[in-house]
């Protein structure tokens, strides 16, 4: 191995462990936020398998409060068997009704 190539992986391992270091620490904040929106009334073992699964599935949930973007990857469809779809244009409604 040349020592370009060995720089370049010296550099590469580097930045990877750089990112992995920053993931860790948004990661630990992110837990820190989620566990801060659990039920005080869970129990111990209730809070620690919630949080598990919220911090498993991290990617679905939007910390940052980004704006959300409009998508076209995913397509879906409403069955309605024999009825025509509802298309109802909306209408006002006063503050006190809503």
């Amino acid at each position: 191995m040349t020592e370009i190539e060995e720089g370049l992986i010296s550099s590469l391992n580097k930045n990877t462990y750089k990112v992995e270091v920053k993931h860790q620490a948004h990661l630990g904040q992110a837990e820190e936020d989620l566990e801060a929106l659990l039920d005080p009334e869970l129990d111990d073992l209730q809070r620690k398998e919630l949080l598990s699964l919220l911090v498993e599935f991290i990617d679905v949930f939007d910390l940052e409060n980004k704006p959300v973007k409009i998508s076209s990857k995913v397509k879906h469809r409403i069955n309605t068997a024999d009825s025509q779809p509802v298309k109802q244009k909306p209408y006002r409604v006063s503050f006190e009704e809503r």
